[in-house]
This record gives C-alpha cells, sequence and structure tokens, in this order.
C-alpha cells in the first residue's frame, strides 16, 4: 500500500443545488466552505501540511484531482492549474473552490516552496463513506480477492503494477519496489506487513501494519479501500482496481 501523501482531517463539500434555489444557495455555500477550508489551513500550518482530503457527493468512489501550484517570494500561492492526464475528478464547482482555496494560502517566509512551482493530490470520496461504520463489505464469493493483479485507481501511481499471491502482494512502479505480508482478518479486512523494501526511507517500517477495510465494491469490479497504520498519522482512502 504505497504510502505518499501527507494527510490531515477531511472536509466535506457539497455539490451545486439544482433548481431555483441555486444562485441563492451557491453563494451561501460557497462562502461556507471557504471559511471551513481556511479554519483548517490554519489548523495545520504549523505541521506544514495542505488539506488533501475532501468529501463530495458525486465522487465515483474516490477520485484524484491533480494541481500545480506556483509560490511567490512572500511565500503566496499565486497559481494553480489542473494536470488533466493525472486527475479523474471533472466537477468544474468544486474544482474551482479547491483552487479557490489554495490561492488564499501563504506559507511560512522561510518555505523551501518558494519562488518554484510543485503539484500536489487531492482525493475527492464520496460522502457516503464520510461516517461508514462497518466491519467493511460483504465480498461476494465469485469476488476472488486472494489472488490476481491490481491497480490503483490515482492515475499519479497508475502504472505501479501489484501482484497478490495469496499470503504475498508485491507493488513494483518505475523505480520502487515493494513487498508486504497480507493477513486475512476477514473477507473484507486485511492486514498489510512491511516485509521488503527497496525505498531506503520506508525500510524503518518492516515489520509494521497497515490496515485496510473494503468499503465497497463498484460496478467495474474494482473496490474502496480505508487504510490506516499506527506509525503514520493518517487515514486514507483509495480505490483498487483489479486486472486480472
Amino acid at each position: 500500500m504505497t504510502n505518499k501523501l501527507i494527510l490531515s482531517r477531511q472536509i466535506r463539500v457539497h455539490t451545486p443545488p439544482t433548481g431555483d434555489n441555486r444562485d441563492r444557495c451557491t453563494s451561501f455555500m460557497t462562502k461556507s466552505l471557504l471559511l471551513a477550508l481556511t479554519l483548517s489551513f490554519f489548523a495545520n500550518l504549523a505541521q506544514g501540511q495542505i488539506q488533501k482530503d475532501f468529501f463530495v457527493e458525486d465522487a465515483n468512489g474516490v477520485d484524484f484531482l491533480r494541481i500545480k501550484f506556483c509560490v511567490n517570494e512572500k511565500s503566496q500561492i499565486f497559481g494553480a492549474e489542473v494536470e488533466q492526464s493525472e486527475s479523474t475528478y471533472k466537477n468544474e464547482y468544486v474544482i474551482n473552490q479547491i483552487k479557490e482555496y489554495l490561492l488564499g494560502i501563504e506559507f511560512y517566509e522561510n518555505s523551501k516552496l518558494k519562488n518554484d512551482c510543485h503539484l500536489t493530490t487531492f482525493r475527492l470520496i464520496n460522502s457516503k463513506y464520510e461516517n461508514l461504520e462497518i466491519n467493511g463489505k460483504e465480498i461476494p464469493k465469485d469476488f476472488p480477492l486472494l489472488i490476481g493483479e491490481y491497480r490503483y485507481k490515482n492515475p499519479f501511481y497508475s502504472e505501479t503494477k501489484i501482484i497478490r499471491k495469496n499470503k504475498i502482494q508485491r507493488e513494483k512502479g518505475k523505480e520502487e519496489k515493494q513487498i508486504y505480508w497480507i493477513e486475512w482478518i476477514s473477507d473484507s479486512e486485511y492486514n498489510l506487513i512491511y516485509k521488503r523494501m527497496t525505498d531506503k526511507n520506508l525500510r524503518q517500517y518492516i515489520g509494521k501494519v497497515i490496515h485496510v477495510k473494503i468499503l465497497d465494491i463498484l460496478p467495474d469490479g474494482s473496490y474502496v479501500y480505508k487504510s490506516t497504520a499506527d506509525h503514520f498519522d493518517w487515514i486514507t482512502y483509495g480505490v483498487i482496481m483489479k486486472v486480472k
């Protein structure tokens, strides 16, 4: 389970209303969202974090939004553009709010991000998973998870190949290889235990555990997961697609 993002708490974002109340509601919702985003940013500023996860009503399980932003001499973001080829989320209303959020961010004066452009990835999570407290999705008996080849839905990691063989999971990217033990707790929950890492930064976690819960199976056969780990202060959501 590739760990690439530093995550803070999640925010719920409403998609725009329809009908006669659309214009009246849009102004209120936009102000409310921007206020929530501002409060979230300042709450996490001391840790150098940008809010990465948003709950929305129209995400297909979990969608991804890759944005390039630039930071000026005053440590302020002055540009934010979507990388379409690395994004799966298309709702312009929500995208524009996230871009406004970025444009309102100001880093510390001595930030290393100054005078340069950077890429960041946002996760847009379907709001039905926000407060989902279940033991995991009931997995159909004809839906095999113990073996097979998989891919991450996140376009940024789409070339990472996941090979699962009963108790072993191998992940192979362009430059990195990772091997995990798989410990199945139930049909819809499993632990990934770090076994072997080519990335030197990940070797310190060998023997540590990532807990994964399957929340849903989508019509195309991919599954939505939620993962946690004691050695990282994050909760992350994603989608894994079965290739064969």
